[in-house]
């Protein structure tokens, strides 16, 4: 929301830690992937469904972390 002036709803945002969970394995290495080469799409859909009195609690929130 900050950068992108995008409401995602908290589901949505589950995808985006995937590469950082992964950057910090053995993963890469024991399937000899190379970081370079990765493409990571989150997919973030229903933010326009939820109702502006709940965006404003998760945007609190989220600055709380």
């Amino acid at each position: 929301m900050d950068t992108e002036q995008i409401f995602l709803e908290p589901s949505a945002t589950a995808g985006l830690v995937g590469p950082l969970r992964i950057t910090g394995t053995e993963y890469l290495a024991q399937n000899r992937i190379n970081a370079q080469n990765i493409t990571h799409i989150a997919w973030a859909t229903g933010g326009d469904l939820v109702p502006q009195s709940e965006r404003a609690i998760f945007l609190e929130q989220s600055k709380m972390v």
